[in-house]
């Protein structure tokens, strides 16, 4: 790895401070880890959260990231094997199993012989990016249901439903007179660990604001052809639209037409008409263009929407499906 242009002690390089040492010296490792010996795994910001009630688990954990294929996160290792790297005994790994699978950290089913399926989950709420789905308005029922069917699989055992609406901007004259809808599906899923924390509330808080709920998120976007593609009686001047948080709720047709929607073993909370202001910008989730801020934005909105009705706005659907309000000749901003 010398072939590097700023070769570890290259006595060319600007600064030979100690600390650039130790930088370059990271670099070069790094890059060999990745693209010549290809055994890494990338333990994501979100696991800084867990370290408080990881305990004598930690070193398991960091074990099952190692032994984990780089892009699915999955190994194959049983009780004992995972006993002798650590150089504990059976029951201790059973012990420590327990309280990663408590914490939601990882997933393990029982697989031929000795040998388990471990899996390590997300440590974060997330987009689902990667599902594939074909809107058909006369099948939206039963496809919206097989797609929560493969989420009950993996333990998700709460949905709530967003018809979402936003005025985009018209190409012609830069107004936001455009209808855009989609669906946001929020699906959560609770830990149910034995963590009681009677002695200490501190923790009990910030167990139960930062890891007791996961959610990961669906975007759907609606045809323009839809008979689902809706407008509402606010114009985008109606909106604050400075504030992400500036939010109306209106009757959605989702609410009659998932009526029926059933799955075995998840709770289907709700069905929300809501239409959000022009500087959320909800194509981005189909962009892929969204950060951590979007991330945490869909799960304050899943988290107080349902709970909060009475406390947002109202609007109001346009008779005839996409039509455009006689109120948007006002323009945006």
């Amino acid at each position: 790895m010398l072939n590097e242009k700023k070769v570890f002690f290259n006595n060319d390089y600007n600064s030979n401070r100690e600390s650039s040492l130790f930088v370059d010296q990271h670099k070069i490792w790094k890059k060999g880890e990745k693209t010549a010996i290809r055994k890494y795994y990338l333990l994501f910001n979100g696991i800084d959260k867990y370290l408080p009630f990881i305990g004598k688990a930690m070193p398991l954990y960091t074990l099952y990231c190692l032994y984990s294929k780089n892009e699915t996160g999955e190994s194959f290792h049983g009780v004992e094997g995972l006993a002798h790297d650590l150089m504990v005994s059976d029951k201790t790994i059973n012990n420590l199993n327990q309280r990663l699978e408590d914490l939601g950290l990882i997933k393990r089913i029982r697989g031929q012989g000795k040998s388990t399926h471990t899996f390590i989950l997300p440590t974060r709420d997330y987009i689902d990016s990667e599902f594939h789905f074909k809107w058909e308005d006369d099948n939206v029922l039963a496809n919206i249901e097989n797609l929560l069917i493969k989420y009950q699989k993996i333990d998700f055992t709460e949905c709530n439903i967003y018809h979402a609406f936003e005025w985009r901007k018209n190409p012609e004259n830069s107004s936001y007179t455009v209808p855009h809808n989609a669906l946001i599906i929020a699906l959560t899923k609770k830990l149910n660990g034995p963590f009681k924390f009677e002695k200490d509330q501190y923790k009990k808080d910030y167990f139960e604001k930062n890891l007791k709920t996961r959610n990961a998120f669906l975007y759907i976007e609606i045809p323009q052809k839809s008979k689902f593609n809706i407008s509402i009686s606010d114009s985008s001047n109606d909106f604050d639209n400075n504030k992400v948080e500036d939010l109306k709720i209106f009757q959605t047709p989702f609410k009659q037409v998932f009526s029926d929607l059933h799955v075995d073993g998840m709770n289907i909370e709700g069905v929300h008409g809501v239409a959000f202001n022009t500087s959320v910008d909800l194509k981005k989730f189909k962009k892929d263009k969204y950060g951590l801020d979007d991330i945490d934005y869909l799960s304050s909105l899943n988290a107080y929407v349902p709970q909060n009705k009475d406390e947002i706005a109202e609007t109001s659907i346009i008779e005839g499906g996409d039509g455009r309000s006689k109120e948007n000749n006002k323009g945006g901003k």
